[in-house]
């Protein structure tokens, strides 16, 4: 036999012997959790001795065959992921785990809507300044005189290019804020649109003079983009803002909120109050009718709170649709609505 032989055969043994005794303890080590650990560390560590250092030919026995067992690897496999958890929860958990990558991306934001509305304002007043200009006798003769005098410049100026271009601007720069204010509102009332409108208890919030809780976040956002918006935008622009975002949020709610959800009676209640006694008053700041942007809303709102619906649900409506107060009344659950679209006449 030669030196080479004589050293596999040795490791072998040994190898066998350590199969032998792992196999006998086998019972010991499944039932503790942390001496399982420790062996299996062991004999890993003594498995890539073998390999690594005295070349342990492949192809011979490997003490690793008692924990490649189904039971036995199965349970390796568990105590591993137990541990990995725990320690990704210690990792988790620690103060300097987590660092902000965008931490800074709320106030950039803010301040490019902040320039945003201020070349939105220069634009506008160079439009006004324009114009005004275009009409003065000196510009007026100007253009005249660029048109050859023989009447062809009547109605338009000389500031037409420039003033195709500001409209333009003004346009695109009024849309984008305006959608930025409608996206900041409508994100803050998805947990609102969400709410269990069908589970709400006879003794509502409305009965206590309360608007639901999960309304507060939309509500603060509406007011704080209304404000900020109304102290920095000129009041034409803000006008139109104001108007659009009325306009947009009672699609909204009325799209996502009254016709995507069940509503006991109490619930329709509670949305009544929500819009009459909060959203209501956010615009009568900048209008003395807030109503007339929210009309459809208000009467599926109507709808909803009615303690019984009348034989004509349609009589007195002058926004909703036949369509729509089908669809409305179909969410009251307090009530059986067997009637079809042609029957709301």
């Amino acid at each position: 036999m030669g030196h080479g032989n004589a050293k596999v055969e040795l490791m072998r043994g040994l190898v066998q012997l350590c199969v032998q005794k792992l196999q006998s303890d086998l019972a010991t080590l499944v039932g503790d959790d942390l001496l399982f650990s420790h062996t299996v560390d062991e004999v890993l560590g003594f498995e890539k001795e073998l390999r690594d250092i005295y070349c342990y030919p492949n192809t011979e026995p490997s003490v690793l065959e008692v924990f490649t067992q189904a039971p036995v690897l199965t349970l390796w496999i568990e105590l591993e992921g137990k541990y990995a958890r725990d320690k990704m929860d210690v990792m988790f958990e620690s103060e300097t785990a987590w660092s902000e990558v965008h931490s800074g991306i709320e106030e950039v934001m803010h301040e490019q809507e902040s320039l945003l509305v201020q070349i939105l304002n220069t634009a506008h007043y160079l439009n006004y300044i324009i114009n005004e200009w275009s009409g003065t006798l000196h510009f007026i003769l100007l253009q005249q005189h660029r048109s050859g005098g023989g009447g062809l410049g009547l109605g338009s100026t000389v500031f037409d290019e420039i003033l195709s271009l500001l409209d333009k601007m003004i346009l695109d720069l009024r849309e984008t804020i305006l959608k930025s204010a409608i996206l900041a509102v409508t994100a803050k009332a998805r947990r609102y649109c969400n709410e269990n409108w069908l589970a709400k208890e006879t003794h509502s919030a409305e009965s206590e003079g309360s608007m639901t809780p999960s309304a507060c976040f939309m509500f603060k956002e509406l007011s704080s983009q209304l404000h900020i918006l109304h102290e920095r935008l000129a009041t034409s622009l803000f006008t139109f803002v104001w108007e659009n975002m009325a306009t947009a949020l009672s699609n909204y709610l009325f799209d996502e909120l009254i016709l995507a959800n069940k509503f006991s009676k109490t619930g329709g209640k509670q949305l009544h109050f929500d819009i009459t006694r909060n959203l209501l008053p956010l615009f009568a700041q900048y209008t003395v009718q807030p109503e007339r942007h929210f009309n459809r809303l208000l009467e599926a709102c109507h709808l909803l709170s009615l303690d019984q619906v009348p034989k004509n649900p349609l009589h007195g409506l002058k926004f909703l649709s036949r369509e729509d107060c089908f669809r409305v009344l179909r969410n009251r659950s307090d009530m059986n609505i067997r009637v079809s679209v042609q029957d709301l006449e």
